[in-house]
């Protein structure tokens, strides 16, 4: 009975790593037009998510409106961390290269990881921690190029960034514990941040119609809305079933694994494909190792 329970959770943390993984493909093709703002389409895609777990949650009769005397303080504390973080995200895109904020990003694993064995009171052991170090290193091998990496401030704006949708993740895991509806904290933690990012930019409504100037880039983003959405529902119900997060966030790293594989078969990538393929084998390694602990 309890292998079976871990299977499941395990199950759905890596179904949500391969529909995340989807969804940036067709952000990269909704992004991939010069026309496309990144900023824009943050505040949208959040909104569009949004609307989606609403749109459940009225379906489904699933509505579920806390004691918020609770969870007030983290529920403003989740706006703030994801405003910023998706803030901090783009300027690290600008000012560095893409493949070291990729490398960057990885490291709010760490951040989840210690807030929840702080905050969560989770347990681990040196077999998982170890297992955790090797998904690290296998996501540090795969996006890594040598660019004569010169520290500026798009590195600084990187880790300022993955920090926040670190103890976004935990502060999060806190949050829908006191939830039965996990698609109603979805909505909020989609709606809140989607208006503090558009506070940034109020005239950003005013770019909405370029996501609507063909069927294709309609298409990818209905795609990576939706695929986006199961990914995040997959994430926290993992929780729910029992699954720790301080294991849960490095195994959904994996996410890399194929989004990788994804953009060489649908984009052609092929560029350091030999690296990637150690670096996947290396995370994949350290998943085994953290699962089988």
């Amino acid at each position: 009975m309890m292998v079976m329970f871990e299977i499941s959770w395990l199950f759905l943390t890596l179904a949500g790593a391969f529909c995340v993984a989807g969804a940036r493909i067709f952000q990269k093709i909704v992004l991939s037009d010069k026309k496309s703002d990144a900023f824009v389409f943050s505040f949208f895609f959040q909104l569009l998510v949004a609307g989606v777990f609403l749109a459940y949650t009225q379906l489904t009769n699933t509505w579920e409106f806390p004691n918020l005397t609770m969870v007030w303080k983290n529920i403003l504390l989740m706006t703030g961390l994801y405003a910023l973080g998706n803030l901090f995200s783009f300027k690290a895109y600008k000012y560095a290269e893409a493949s070291e904020a990729s490398i960057l990003f990885s490291t709010g694993t760490i951040w989840s990881i210690v807030t929840a064995l702080i905050f969560l009171d989770e347990k681990l052991s040196i077999y998982q921690l170890l297992g955790i170090l090797i998904v690290i290193v296998g996501i540090v091998i795969t996006y890594f190029e040598k660019t004569g990496w010169k520290f500026n401030k798009g590195h600084i704006f990187a880790l300022v960034s993955s920090l926040f949708y670190g103890v976004a993740f935990t502060n999060d895991v806190y949050i829908i514990s006191k939830y039965q509806s996990i698609a109603s904290y979805m909505f909020i933690i989609f709606f809140l941040p989607s208006l503090a990012t558009l506070a940034f930019r109020p005239r950003s409504l005013s770019k909405l119609g370029v996501y609507f100037s063909s069927f294709k880039k309609t298409l990818a983003v209905t795609s990576s809305v939706v695929l986006y959405s199961f990914s995040v529902i997959a994430l926290f119900t993992a929780y729910k079933l029992g699954g720790q997060a301080s294991i849960i966030s490095p195994i959904f790293q994996t996410s890399m694994i194929f989004t990788v594989l994804f953009g060489y078969f649908f984009l052609k990538e092929k560029k350091r494909l030999w690296q990637k393929i150690v670096g996947i084998l290396f995370a994949f390694g350290g998943v085994l190792l953290i699962v089988s602990s």
